[in-house]
């Protein structure tokens, strides 16, 4: 599904990533990235994006090289990401806010809007339909005529979700989805993407929620200093003297 070859990414003096390869199959529902601060997770997801051009290396999904693709090209191809800092329109509702995301619609072109006026319709029709669709799995179809500037942080981080999934993709990038919020949200979030995995939706997450990652992920990547240092179970990862002294800062085994 996506398939990372020798990723290497410098800034200044500093290799931030360096020889990174990865393999994500369509058969492992939520793979886990994990490394202590400042290891390079967010720049790896960057690069993937296509929000950062790596120095070396290639970038595949579903076979299709993506290199020279435009982020909002890659997200065409059916590849998503969310962000540590909501990027929403507080301004506008919570259901604007996932009714904007698809494009191109019919509506936006004047021609079609006096010539078409009844295909605009049906396709306005379809669109708010999915958008309620998706805020009830979100819990949050109650606040739909609510600005989504009165959202909690952790509201706005489920909302954040619906707006990637309005785009029907195959595979979503999560950046530390857990951060700020309460665990009763978190619990909710674990229970939305387990219902979404059913449907076929694929998860790559940032996280440093251990017991998180242990619960959630089927698959889990360690990066320590750019460079991919585990590839293996939850499980296996607790045990991995590498993998404990690189993120955990012990030598002893960690029961998360």
């Amino acid at each position: 599904m996506l398939e990372l070859h020798s990723i290497s990414k410098q800034f200044g003096g500093n290799q931030v990533l360096h020889n990174v390869t990865i393999d994500l199959d369509d058969n492992t529902p939520i793979t886990g990235l994990i490394g202590p601060n400042g290891s390079g997770k967010s720049t790896l997801f960057s690069v993937v994006m296509g929000f950062y051009q790596q120095d070396k290396g290639t970038v595949h999904f579903n076979g299709k090289q993506l290199d020279t693709l435009s982020p909002d090209k890659r997200c065409h191809q059916g590849l998503s990401c969310t962000f540590q800092d909501s990027r929403m329109l507080t301004f506008m509702t919570v259901l604007d806010n996932l009714t904007a995301i698809p494009t191109p619609q019919a509506g936006e072109s004047l021609i079609k809007t006096f010539f078409s006026p009844r295909q605009v319709q049906r396709e306005e029709k379809a669109i708010k339909e999915k958008a309620y669709e998706i805020l009830d799995l979100l819990h949050l179809s109650r606040l739909a005529k609510e600005p989504a500037g009165s959202l909690s942080y952790g509201q706005r981080k489920l909302l954040e979700i619906g707006r990637v999934m309005m785009t029907d993709p195959k595979l979503v990038l999560l950046d530390e989805p857990t951060a700020g919020i309460n665990p009763t949200l978190i619990q909710s979030l674990v229970e939305i993407l387990q219902t979404l995995t059913q449907k076929g939706m694929r998860f790559f997450l940032v996280e440093h929620n251990i017991p998180l990652v242990n619960q959630l992920c089927d698959r889990v990547l360690v990066l320590d200093a750019g460079e991919l240092i585990f590839n293996g179970t939850a499980e296996a990862a607790r045990r991995d003297r590498q993998v404990i002294q690189a993120y955990l800062g012990s030598d002893g085994y960690v029961d998360a």
